[in-house]
């Protein structure tokens, strides 16, 4: 299983709901893609979302998206921009790559 972690800030003068709901309707949008299990949002404060996906490997989050990922992505960048985008491993699989790596 592999995790995404992106950090939206909502742009000066932007509206919160309309902000929240190009959150949603991105991660609605990112579970229609092959091999992502599942995508939320959350609220860190009043002006930041933080958008959590989850997918069977970390490959799934490279995959092009749909025409619906697009038109949600663009339309939460209208609102919001990405300040953070982490890609969070389990441990099993940050072990198998330090061992390949010859550690």
């Amino acid at each position: 299983m592999a995790l995404r972690a992106t950090y939206w800030e909502r742009r000066d003068g932007g509206d919160r709901n309309a902000f929240g709901n190009a959150a949603y309707d991105f991660c609605r949008a990112l579970r229609g893609v092959e091999g992502i299990r599942n995508c939320r949002f959350y609220w860190t404060d009043p002006d930041t979302v933080v958008i959590l996906g989850e997918a069977e490997s970390p490959e799934a989050f490279e995959r092009p998206g749909t025409p619906e990922v697009g038109k949600a992505i663009f339309s939460l960048a209208d609102l919001g921009h990405r300040v953070r985008d982490e890609r969070w491993v389990e441990p099993r699989a940050g072990q198998e790559a330090y061992s390949q790596a010859g550690r």
